[in-house]
């Protein structure tokens, strides 16, 4: 049926984030960043009712460091790393979904005679989830060759380079896979499988 609970409203959410950048020598970029958010109001999906209802106000508040460093003509490097503590405003509980933590890295190189690549490296750790569970942390390197001949392009990616089990997306709710056993109320961990490795190959013309 039809939802009637009432006319929509939009969530106020209130932000701050204030930061420095410092370049120590030509080529290197150093910058950190501090953040608060609070949010009126936090919409959670809740197997029972099958609604996102609002469980209150919450807060996050948090830091991210980044670098670069340019290596020469040919070469950069670059790298975070973020953390946050998100919790509800009344109790102090973490809020779902919400990762604590989160890295990445990147490192490119190019040729003078049109071959350019790198690699990339992305983490993320524990995700609190609803009721008390927990979904596991992940890590993925990724990797690109592209080479620019003329007018021509070629490029190879392959994602998940290492072929990592990972899991995508992490929740905690009740389900009736076997419709042959009784229904409970019960939440269980259900993931979204993350994709294995992938190899995407490209070709581009430009006049």
């Amino acid at each position: 049926s039809r939802y009637r609970g009432g006319r929509p409203e939009i969530t106020v959410v209130d932000a701050a984030e204030f930061g420095v950048l410092f370049e120590p020598s030509p080529g290197c970029h150093l910058s950190a960043t501090g953040f608060g958010y609070r949010s009126q109001g936090e919409f959670i999906y809740d197997h029972v009712s099958r609604l996102h209802v609002d469980l209150g106000a919450t807060r996050r508040v948090g830091v991210e460091l980044a670098g670069q460093l340019q290596l020469g003509e040919f070469a950069r490097l670059r790298a975070h790393v973020s953390t946050v503590d998100g919790r509800f405003v009344d109790d102090g509980e973490p809020i779902p979904f919400a990762p604590p933590l989160e890295a990445g890295a990147t490192a490119m190189g190019r040729t003078d005679f049109g071959l350019s690549g790198g690699l990339e490296w992305r983490a993320m750790g524990q995700r609190p989830l609803p009721f008390g569970a927990r979904g596991g942390g992940w890590n993925l390197v990724n990797a690109l060759a592209q080479w620019q001949w003329q007018s021509w392009e070629f490029s190879l990616h392959v994602d998940n380079l290492l072929n990592t089990d990972w899991d995508e997306g992490v929740y905690h709710y009740a389900s009736r896979f076997d419709r042959d056993q009784p229904v409970s109320a019960l939440p269980s961990v259900h993931v979204v499988a993350g994709h294995p490795r992938m190899v995407r190959g490209g070709i581009s013309y430009r006049w």
